[in-house]
C-alpha cells in the first residue's frame, strides 16, 4: 500500500492566514459599530432605488472591465503576446486574487507571473507593464480628483478642503512632470537617472518607477490612451459609488463631490493595511462624507462603502468563472503566487 506523506503546515502560514481574513474583518466589525443606531434606522426607513444599485453593478463591472483592457494595452504596447480575452481573463483572476493578499502583492503580481512563465525572455517588460499599470492608475485618480476641486471650485471651503486642493494639485502637477519627462525625455534624462541611482534611499525608488517609464518612449501614443482610460475608469467608480449613495439615501453628496472623494478614498484605500483595501475604504469614505460635502448629508460613508465591496465581489465572481474554466497553467500559476504570497 503506498502512502503519500501528508504536507504539514507551518506555523507561520496559519498566521498569515489567520491575518489575513482577521484582519479586514476586525476593521469592518469595528467600523459597523461605529454606525449609530439613527444611522441604521435612517437607513431602513429611507426608499430603496434599487435601479440605482444595479446602475452602479453594472457601471463599476464597466470601469473593472475598462482597466483590464488597459493593462492589455501596455502589454501589448511592449509586443508581448496576448489576446484581449486571455488578457481579460488574466486581469480578472488576478482581480479576484486582490481579495486574498494584502498590500501590492496580489492581482497585479499574478498577472505578470503568468504572462512572463508564457513569454521568456520579457520578463523585465512583463513586470513593466504591471507596475506601469498600477501607476497610471493612480495618476488617473489624481486628475479626476484635481478636475473636479476645480470644477466645484469655492463651494467648498474649510482647511481640510483647502489642504485637500493643495495636496491633490501639487501630486498632479508633479506627478504628469515625472510621467512625461521621464517617457518623452530623451538622453539628458538618462543622464539625470544615472545620478539620482546612486542617492540614498530615493535612487533605488526612483529608478523603480522611471526604468519601466523610460520603456514607454516607444510607446507614447499607447501610453497616453492608457491615462485617458484610467481617468475614464475612476469617473466611472466615481459614478458607481454615488449611485449607491443615491439609491439608498435621499440627501447624499452631489455627483461634483463624489468625484473628489471617491479618487481620495480609493487613494487611501491602496495603502498595504488590509486586504483588499477592505475596511479603509470604507473609514475614509465616511470621513469625507462628513468633511467635505457643502450640505450636511444624510448618508453614511460605512455604508455606502460596505455596499460598494458587496459590488466588488460580485465582479470578482468573474476571476472564479474564468480560473474554473482557465488551462491548468493558469491554475497552476495561481497556485504558485499564492504560495509564494505566504512565504514573504
Amino acid at each position: 500500500m503506498n502512502t503519500t506523506p501528508s504536507k504539514t503546515t507551518s506555523p507561520k502560514t496559519v498566521l498569515l492566514t489567520v491575518a489575513k481574513f482577521g484582519v479586514p474583518v476586525g476593521i469592518v466589525w469595528y467600523l459597523v459599530s461605529q454606525i449609530q443606531p439613527q444611522q441604521w434606522s435612517a437607513l431602513q426607513n429611507s426608499p430603496k432605488q434599487y435601479s440605482l444599485l444595479a446602475m452602479a453593478l453594472l457601471i463599476g463591472l464597466s470601469a473593472t472591465l475598462l482597466s483590464y483592457v488597459r493593462w492589455w494595452l501596455l502589454v501589448r504596447s511592449h509586443n508581448i503576446p496576448l489576446t484581449p480575452t486571455e488578457g481579460i481573463r488574466l486581469a480578472a483572476i488576478g482581480f479576484l486574487l486582490n481579495f486574498v493578499s494584502i498590500g501590492a502583492v496580489g492581482g497585479d503580481l499574478f498577472k505578470a507571473y503568468f504572462l512572463a512563465r508564457r513569454t521568456p525572455g520579457k520578463k523585465i517588460e512583463v513586470f513593466a507593464t504591471a507596475l506601469v499599470d498600477r501607476v497610471v492608475g493612480l495618476y488617473g485618480l489624481l486628475v479626476v480628483a484635481s478636475v473636479a476641486l476645480w470644477m466645484i471650485g469655492d463651494s467648498l471651503a474649510g482647511d481640510d478642503v483647502t489642504l485637500i486642493r493643495a495636496v491633490v494639485y501639487t501630486l498632479t502637477l508633479a506627478g504628469a512632470a515625472f510621467m512625461l519627462g521621464v517617457v518623452l525625455g530623451g538622453s539628458l534624462i538618462d543622464r539625470a537617472l544615472d545620478r539620482i541611482l546612486n542617492v540614498p534611499m530615493v535612487g533605488p525608488f526612483v529608478h523603480r518607477i522611471a526604468d519601466p517609464l523610460r520603456a514607454f518612449r516607444h510607446h507614447t501614443a499607447a501610453f497616453m490612451v492608457t491615462i485617458g482610460m484610467s481617468v475614464v475608469v475612476h469617473i466611472l467608480l466615481g459614478v458607481a459609488i454615488y449611485f449607491i449613495a443615491a439609491g439608498l439615501y435621499e440627501h447624499p453628496p452631489t455627483l461634483a463631490e463624489h468625484m473628489v472623494i471617491v479618487p481620495i478614498a480609493n487613494a487611501v484605500a491602496g495603502l498595504p493595511i488590509s486586504l483588499a483595501g477592505i475596511g479603509v475604504f470604507e473609514g475614509a469614505l465616511d470621513h469625507l462624507y462628513a468633511k467635505l460635502p457643502t450640505t450636511p448629508t444624510d448618508a453614511s460613508g460605512t455604508i455606502v462603502g460596505l455596499v460598494y465591496e458587496i459590488v466588488k465581489i460580485a465582479i470578482a465572481m468573474i476571476g472564479i468563472v474564468f480560473y474554473w474554466t482557465g488551462q491548468r497553467e493558469v491554475r497552476e500559476s495561481f497556485q504558485a503566487v499564492a504560495a509564494s504570497d505566504d512565504e514573504t
